[in-house]
């Protein structure tokens, strides 16, 4: 164990667990920084550091015990957070930072203007722009400040297209983070809702599900669209100046975008789970339209995508007509409804499923236990790793709701899910809308976006 500035890391212990065997193990370090544990063969375990300097924030890790062999492990104590999560009390709606965004600020939108906060150069906020062709980075776009990129030039400064789709799609690129759903329960009986974010697993209760492919395997990296989905050459694309593709059905738009090759899907539920979740980390609230903006909510039609190529990768207004961007992604919500692959209603409860392949009856579903609440505005939702956020509890206004967004459902067999809401939705829409539909829906404002995971 060392540190990233070359200061001491006297004090600290190792832990090793493996939940399934029940191990768990600390040990202090020598004077040499280290430490020796004799473990089982063929299997992993999570290693975490406790009891380190108050200056760094942490160091984990995991290992594969193989037969035979010894094996090491480097751990380097960080002055950067490991760790940082956001924890919401759901009976007053209030939103806490913990662990190592205690003393965090958090992102601001004021008059279109971004206020980053302490999250300008954090691990969390790495995701990128680039063009994605045949599931290979062709080049990234060029940063030209806090969050901001100019779209009409390649990292290296020459010519870059973002419209004709012969360099590829323009996509987001989100580089791997693990995450931790859950609920909990203060000494008061207050029930609490929360998610843990990190560079590695700190153990076996921690997920990566947005990275799976379909294998189930995780990826170092994961992509989505920047814009809503366009349809060319029977493909679903993303591609600056195009108007969004609607009036198709769910399983159509799984079939173009299913078109582009292996590991190319409509949006997957897992990704917008963990994107969306990521507004009470960075805004420290979950009130999207009041903090980032109301997004193209009071239009009179769909915007065309690549008109907030201008503005940094978080951006809003209050305008509804103008759009927002979140995390990089054009209209996250508002503008056109988005179908979601790998979640729907079954047996009254949430069904989903963390990667591809889909389909339209969610046969292969895991049912989540969660019941669908009534039609109404998101009072509490639920939590765990499996499906992120989902609606617990609903009442009739969006004043004295905690999450503002709508949730809708049907009386039908197996509906399925669209989010964001749509350009004339006002209030029913944000980060968190859920509204459902049937397999066989094709309006003309429910449309589509791309998303992308490298396969194993």
């Amino acid at each position: 164990v060392t540190s990233s500035d070359g200061g001491s890391v006297a004090g600290t212990r190792v832990r090793i667990r493996n939940e399934q065997l029940g191990s768990n193990y600390v040990q202090p370090l020598d004077a040499l920084g280290e430490t020796t544990f004799t473990l089982l063969d063929n299997h992993t375990y999570y290693v975490v550091l406790l009891d380190y300097p108050s200056t760094y924030y942490g160091a984990a890790g995991t290992i594969q015990i193989v037969g035979g062999q010894t094996q090491e492990l480097d751990l380097t104590l960080k002055t950067e957070p490991d760790v940082v999560g956001w924890d919401m009390d759901l009976s007053t709606g209030e939103i806490t930072y913990t662990d190592g965004a205690s003393d965090h600020t958090p992102m601001s939108i004021t008059a279109g203007a971004l206020g980053p906060g302490s999250w300008a150069n954090s691990w969390l906020t790495k995701m990128k722009p680039c063009l994605l062709k045949n599931g290979i980075v062709q080049y990234y776009l060029k940063n030209t400040g806090v969050f901001l990129y100019d779209y009409s030039k390649q990292a290296n400064g020459t010519a870059a297209d973002i419209t004709s789709g012969d360099d590829g799609d323009v996509m987001i690129e989100f580089p791997l983070v693990y995450y931790k759903f859950y609920s909990s329960t203060d000494t008061n009986g207050h029930a609490h809702i929360g998610c843990k974010y990190s560079q590695t697993a700190q153990d076996d209760t921690w997920c990566a599900n947005a990275f799976l492919d379909r294998k189930g395997t995780i990826q170092s990296v994961m992509y989505m669209a920047a814009y809503d989905g366009c349809s060319l050459s029977n493909k679903l694309r993303s591609l600056s100046g195009a108007a969004p593709a609607a009036s198709q059905t769910f399983g159509a738009f799984r079939t173009l975008a299913n078109a582009n090759g292996n590991g190319y899907e409509q949006r997957e539920f897992e990704k917008n789970q963990f994107v969306a979740s990521l507004l009470p980390m960075l805004f420290k609230g979950v009130d999207g339209q009041a903090l980032v903006g109301k997004g193209a909510t009071s239009a009179s039609a769909a915007i065309s995508a690549g008109t907030m190529n201008d503005k940094p990768l978080f951006w809003g207004d209050q305008t509804g007509t103008a759009g927002v961007k979140f995390c990089g992604i054009e209209n996250f919500w508002g503008n056109i409804y988005k179908w979601l692959d790998g979640i729907g209603l079954m047996s009254s409860n949430y069904g989903y499923k963390l990667y591809a392949p889909y389909n339209d009856s969610m046969s292969g579903y895991t049912n989540s236990g969660v019941p669908v609440p009534t039609t109404g505005y998101i009072d509490t939702m639920s939590a765990a790793n499996g499906y992120g956020l989902a609606p617990k509890t609903t009442v009739s206004t969006e004043a004295s709701s905690k999450f503002h967004d709508y949730s809708y459902q049907i009386n039908s067999q197996n509906p399925l899910i669209v989010v964001g809401g749509h350009w004339g939705g006002g209030a029913n829409a944000g980060p968190f809308y859920w509204g459902a539909g049937s397999a066989s829906d094709s309006y003309s404002n429910f449309g589509a976006s791309l998303s992308f995971t490298p396969q194993s």
